[in-house]
């Protein structure tokens, strides 16, 4: 049975500089204020996992001093990563 007569589609894994040039088409630049909340397995499977995407992030959005985890106020980069 393939994936196009069992009704699911076989992705490829996602990169790093893919995420970057979805998270550019989505219109996120430099200093765009953003709050992500994900599911990584709704994107599909991401080279790299948690860190992949983190990255991807900011180098879309660029440095920045309020990289945060919203109310818990710790640093991005100080995240456990799975």
């Amino acid at each position: 049975m393939t994936a196009a007569t069992s009704g699911t589609t076989k992705r490829d894994p996602v990169t790093r500089s893919r995420l970057v040039q979805d998270l550019r088409a989505l219109g996120l630049a430099p200093g765009t204020c953003v709050l992500v909340h994900c599911s990584l397995s709704r994107i599909g499977l991401v080279i790299g996992g948690t860190r992949a995407l983190i990255d991807a992030l900011l180098e879309v959005l660029g440095p920045s001093d309020a990289d945060d985890a919203g109310p818990f106020r710790r640093p991005v980069r100080a995240l456990p990563l799975a």
